[in-house]
C-alpha cells in the first residue's frame, strides 16, 4: 500500500507490519534474553542508469532488513550477540537464530550495561524529497544534469540516479518504539574532458536530502569545468610550494570528524584520545555541535543505534573541549550522568573568518584523502589543485602530495567566509593552513 507523506513514499505489507511483532513475542518467551533490540530498515528506490545522454537502465527496488540483537546476562557480564531475520524466515527458523545467539553470547563477558528506556523526549522532525513518484523525480534530476553548460570538449560520460527512501523502526525491551522516515537522492557521474586527443575523467559523487535542481546544474558545471582544468594541468612548481594551501569537501570533513570521534566515550574508554574535558585544542572560538540534523546533511538520524533521542550538544566551545558523546554503553562503562547518544552530525562555528588572499594553493581533488587518528597525519596525493597567484591568475597543477599533523596545524588554521553543507557536516567551506608540507 502506497502512503504518501511529507517524508515521502512509505511502502508497507502484512508480512512486514507483522514482522516485529512476531520476533518481540518469541524473544519475551526466552527466559535466557535478558534485553532485546530490533532495527528494521525498508529501503524503496528509484534508479536510472545513463551511458551519455542515454538512458540504458530504469530500476526499482525495494527491501526489508531486520537486525536483532540479543543480550544474555552471566554472573557480573553481559555478553551480545545479532542475527538477521530474513522475509523466509518463521517461527521456527527465528527460534534456531536466537538459540545460536544465546550460545555465542554465553561466551562473551562484557561489563554489565543497561539499554534505553523509554522517553518523553521528541524525535526532530526535518524535511526531506516529498515527490510521491520518484521515477518522475529521478528524470527531473536527469534533466538538470544534462542540462550544465559545457564546451564541446567536454561531455558526461556516464550518470547514476538513486532516489531512495528508508523507513527505520527500531525497538527494545524496554518498550522504547521509534520510527522515522526520509527520503534522499544521490548522483554518480563521470565526467570527460578531451584535450589533445587525451582523455581526462573525474569522478563525482554527491547526495542531497532536499531536491534543488538548480544546485544539481551547479554542481555538474563545476565538476566539468574541473574535468577541463584537469586536462589543462602541469606539474607544481617549487614557488608554488610556499604559500598557504585551502582544503575542502571530504577532507575538510574528515578533519573535523576527526575532532568529534577523539573526544567521543568510545575514544575516551580506549585511551585511544588526545584530549580530555577543559583542553584547549586551539586559541581561537572553534565551536563544533554534534547533533541530529543539519538542513539538507543526508545523514541526518533523529535518534541512533541504541535508540536514543538524539540532541544538540555542544562539545568544543571557544576551542576547549567542553563534552563527551557517543555510544549509549560507552558513555555507562565512563559513569557518565547524561548521556548524549552517537550523533550524525557535525556543525562547525568560528569567528575566525576571512577572505582567501593570494598566492594560495587551492586543493580541488584528492586521489584518496588520508587522515590517521592515532598521529594527526593528514594530507594525500593530488589528482587536481589551482595555484592562484598575486594577481589572481589561475594554474591548474597535478601529481604532487600535501601532509601535514592537526593536532598542530589546526592551532594557526583559519576558515572562509562562506558556508557548505554536506553529507554529515555543515560550517565554513574552506580550512586555510599556512605551514603544510607540499612535495
Amino acid at each position: 500500500m502506497g502512503l504518501c507523506c511529507r517524508w515521502g513514499t512509505i511502502f508497507e505489507s502484512e508480512s512486514e507490519v507483522g514482522m516485529i511483532d512476531v520476533i518481540k513475542r518469541i524473544l519475551d518467551k526466552n527466559n535466557e534474553i535478558s534485553d532485546y533490540e530490533i532495527i528494521q530498515t525498508k529501503t524503496s528506490s528509484s534508479q536510472l542508469f545513463y551511458v551519455l545522454d542515454k538512458l540504458e537502465t530504469n530500476r526499482v527496488t525495494k527491501n526489508v532488513d531486520t537486525n536483532v540483537i540479543i543480550y544474555h546476562d552471566h554472573d557480573e557480564y553481559r555478553g551480545s550477540s545479532s542475527f538477521i531475520v530474513n522475509a523466509s524466515d518463521d517461527e521456527n527458523s527465528i527460534s534456531l537464530k536466537i538459540d545460536s545467539a544465546i550460545a555465542i553470547a554465553k561466551k562473551i563477558n562484557n561489563p554489565k550495561f543497561v539499554l534505553a528506556d523509554k522517553t518523553d523526549d521528541k524525535l526532530v522532525t526535518f524535511d526531506s524529497i516529498s515527490d510521491a513518484n520518484y521515477n518522475d523525480a529521478c528524470v527531473k534530476i536527469a534533466d538538470a544534469i544534462f542540462s550544465a553548460k559545457h564546451d564541446e570538449n567536454g561531455w558526461i560520460n556516464s550518470v547514476e540516479i538513486f532516489v531512495t527512501n528508508i523507513e527505520k523502526h527500531f525497538v527494545n525491551s524496554n518498550g522504547v518504539d521509534h520510527t522515522f522516515n526520509k527520503s534522499y537522492l544521490e548522483v554518480e557521474i563521470i565526467p570527460t574532458y578531451s584535450n589533445n586527443n587525451e582523455e581526462i575523467e573525474l569522478y563525482l559523487d554527491f547526495k542531497m536530502l532536499e531536491l534543488d535542481y538548480d544546485l544539481i546544474t551547479k554542481k555538474v558545471e563545476d565538476v566539468l569545468k574541473q574535468a577541463k582544468l584537469r586536462s589543462n594541468a602541469v606539474n607544481i612548481e617549487d614557488y608554488m610550494k610556499h604559500c598557504p594551501v585551502v582544503i575542502q569537501d571530504e577532507m575538510l570533513a574528515m578533519i573535523m570528524e576527526n575532532f568529534a570521534t577523539d573526544i567521543s566515550y568510545q575514544s575516551v574508554f580506549n585511551k585511544a584520545n588526545h584530549y580530555q574535558i577543559n583542553d584547549k585544542i586551539c586559541d581561537y572560538d572553534l565551536n563544533i555541535t554534534v547533533g541530529p540534523y543539519a538542513k539538507n546533511a543526508v545523514y541526518s538520524y533523529p535518534f541512533d543505534n541504541h535508540g536514543l533521542v538524539i540532541k544538540d550538544v555542544d562539545i568544543i566551545k571557544n576551542g576547549i573541549v567542553c563534552a563527551n558523546y557517543g555510544d549509549f554503553i560507552y558513555g555507562q562503562y565512563l559513569k557518565q550522568d547524561k548521556i548524549n547518544g552517537n550523533a550524525s552530525i557535525i556543525k562547525v562555528d568560528t569567528t575566525n573568518r576571512c577572505k582567501i588572499t593570494y598566492p594560495y594553493l587551492e586543493i580541488c581533488n584528492f586521489s584518496s584523502p588520508q587522515l590517521e587518528e592515532a598521529t594527526g597525519y593528514f594530507g594525500g596525493e593530488i589528482r587536481l589543485a589551482i595555484y592562484h597567484d598575486k594577481d589572481g591568475n589561475m594554474i591548474p597543477v597535478t601529481n604532487f602530495s600535501i601532509s601535514g599533523n592537526i593536532y598542530h596545524d589546526i592551532k594557526e588554521a583559519r576558515f572562509a567566509d562562506t558556508d557548505v553543507t554536506l553529507d554529515y557536516y555543515k560550517g565554513p567551506k574552506y580550512i586555510i593552513f599556512d605551514h603544510m608540507s607540499v612535495n
